[in-house]
């Protein structure tokens, strides 16, 4: 999984095949993830709703931050 952020041209992004995926930070600590449809438009990815009663009991990980520099390795 890439830990790079990168910033792509108008051009990289055309050249992109369908059903490419591309995730972006639209504010500060929000993540959208974005799709290219087959037209070469590209659209928010659809989510799907799941209620909370259909994920109890699940076994669940905590979220830890992410340090792609290794900043926290001594």
């Amino acid at each position: 999984m890439p830990t790079e952020w990168a910033e792509l041209d108008e051009q990289e992004l055309t050249a992109l095949p369908p059903n490419s995926r591309r995730t972006l930070e639209a504010a500060p600590g929000l993540y959208v993830t974005l799709i290219k449809g087959p037209t070469g438009t590209w659209t928010l990815m659809n989510r799907q709703g799941i209620s909370s009663r259909l994920l109890a009991g699940l076994r669940t990980a905590p979220r830890v931050p992410i340090d792609p520099d290794n900043a926290g390795v001594p």
